[in-house]
């Protein structure tokens, strides 16, 4: 996801104010790990629902 936020954001044709993450990991432990991360590196434009297939 921080890739993906990374190349949005250096792109001329993607408006940086409408970037949103949305992640999903059945994780419990993982998905705390990558909504922290993705808040820190999006300024809070990211949720990380914690599901299982």
């Amino acid at each position: 996801m921080t890739e993906a936020y990374k190349y949005a954001k250096e792109s001329e044709y993607i408006d940086e104010n409408s970037i949103r993450l949305i992640g999903i990991d059945k994780d419990r432990d993982m998905a705390d790990m990558a909504l922290a991360t993705t808040e820190i590196i999006s300024q809070g434009n990211s949720v990380v629902f914690n599901r299982n297939s």
